[in-house]
């Protein structure tokens, strides 16, 4: 894509304008023999300098809209537009969600309501994604036996959401049966928390669409379906026909993590 230019075009600032003018003055002036007084507090200077003022604000907006007009400048909401009409929309934040280990009395049948809440140290509240029954094994872990786990999200979104492994929680409204009052993430932690994109990482994704455009299916397409499905993802590799023709396998990395 051709980005828009100026060629060597410069942006003159008030006091360069004001400057330039006064010098076409005094040269308009010269070429029939006259002099022009242009000392500050003259005529001729009070009006370039207003002119001067009002020239300059024209000058720097025009700057602006030629950054804004190109992928590799802009920033904010210009980029954000930029990046949309390239089919390359900002990704909003993402809440986290995982598995938790749940205990109580061995054999107790504990019906999990469907949105049944839970916080962590930091007052971030998680609730259950789905009804859920399951049946405790006892207050800790037992070897050879599959601790029960229930689903959490995060109520909120952004990276702070995730949890590691092994993170405590409580049950906000305390126990009801038999049930733990505190739960523990389970090994595949509490991930897929992210914030909306920045403007470097929006900047990265219309580039590389720029760089690769998709369609048909290809290799391209996939990664962007992929990328664009949750800011939780940094990035997409797509392998082609691993599994045979007409197949692809895609390796995802984890935004702002290992």
């Amino acid at each position: 894509m051709a980005l828009p230019t100026v060629g060597n075009a410069s942006y003159p600032t008030p006091q360069e304008v004001l400057d330039q003018m006064l010098s076409d003055l005094v040269y308009s002036y010269a070429i029939d023999g006259l002099d022009c007084n242009v000392l500050p507090g003259s005529d001729h200077y009070k009006r370039c300098e207003v002119f001067a003022q009002r020239v300059s604000i024209a000058i720097a907006n025009g700057r602006i809209s030629v950054a804004n007009m190109s992928p590799l400048t802009a920033t904010g909401q210009a980029l954000i537009d930029l990046a949309d009409v390239y089919g390359v929309p900002e990704r909003p934040a993402g809440s986290a969600a995982g598995y938790v280990k749940v205990y109580g009395l061995s054999g107790a049948i504990i019906p999990f309501p469907l949105a049944f809440q839970c916080s962590s140290a930091t007052s971030a509240k998680y609730q259950v994604t789905a009804t859920t029954t399951v049946t405790l094994i006892g207050q800790t872990d037992v070897v050879g036996q599959v601790t029960p786990t229930v689903q959490i999200r995060a109520v909120k979104t952004g990276e702070s959401t995730n949890l590691d492994p092994g993170t405590k929680l409580t049950w906000d409204l305390g126990t009801f049966g038999s049930l733990s009052a505190s739960c523990t993430v389970d090994a595949g932690g509490i991930d897929g928390g992210a914030d909306e994109d920045d403007d470097e990482t929006l900047r990265a994704r219309l580039l590389s669409k720029l760089r690769n455009p998709s369609g048909g299916g290809n290799a391209a397409a996939v990664k962007e379906t992929a990328e664009a499905s949750t800011a939780a993802i940094e990035a997409a590799y797509v392998y082609k026909a691993v599994r045979g023709p007409g197949s692809a396998d895609v390796a995802l990395t984890k935004a702002g993590g290992d």
